[in-house]
């Protein structure tokens, strides 16, 4: 009899062991496949802005800012400035941004994204070009989970010269899941210089 309880009891508590064992892997297969959904949804935000920002020009984009800013030159006054602001010409302009990025960030970071960065800063130059991206790494920062860099290609094509390869990288701030606080591109110039220099020989 007292072996038989004995073997009862035992089995008792391994089965409760068993039972949280199962218990505590089940909790760190959800915990860590919460944050790979996290890290890819965040991943797949940076990604999408950095195609649209780097394939391209956007020729949309091009025509309705340059319609919105001529607009906007010829107001004269408070008043004018505040009626160009309501006007279909700007909500149309503003509303194609908002459209394009807005998903991608937190409210502060599309409105620092769109003013301070800025948004299509690579699709104003008046020439006739092609750019368009490959190779693009993002990696999650292992000290600031918050951070992310990224490295990626882009080729660039204007009139009848050969393509030419610019390596850029840059960094993510992202304060919640799939939204972006702050992104930076760096270039160092490079890019940004030949697109200049292109405009110019080519206006």
């Amino acid at each position: 009899m007292n072996t038989y309880h004995e073997n009862k009891t035992m089995l008792s508590k391994l089965a409760g062991m068993m039972f949280f064992v199962l218990s505590v892997l089940l909790i760190t297969g959800c915990s860590d496949t919460g944050a790979a959904e996290e890290t890819d949804k965040s991943k797949e935000a940076i990604q999408a802005v950095i195609e649209e920002e780097f394939n391209g020009p956007d020729e949309t984009y091009i025509e309705l800012s340059n319609t919105a800013m001529e607009l906007q030159q010829e107001a004269q006054n408070q008043e004018e400035y505040d009626a160009y602001l309501q006007s279909p010409e700007n909500k149309k302009w503003e509303d194609y941004m908002a459209d394009t990025y807005a998903s991608y960030f937190t409210e502060d970071g599309y409105e620092d994204f769109i003013t301070i960065t800025p948004a299509y800063g690579y699709s104003h130059y008046e020439h006739d070009y092609n750019m368009s991206t490959s190779d693009l790494e993002i990696t999650r920062s292992e000290k600031n989970p918050k951070i992310y860099r990224f490295t990626f290609t882009v080729e660039y094509e204007s009139g009848n010269s050969e393509p030419e390869q610019y390596d850029l990288k840059g960094e993510a701030i992202l304060t919640e899941e799939g939204k972006i606080e702050r992104i930076i591109y760096g270039d160092r110039g490079e890019l940004r210089q030949r697109l200049s220099d292109d405009s110019n020989s080519q206006n």
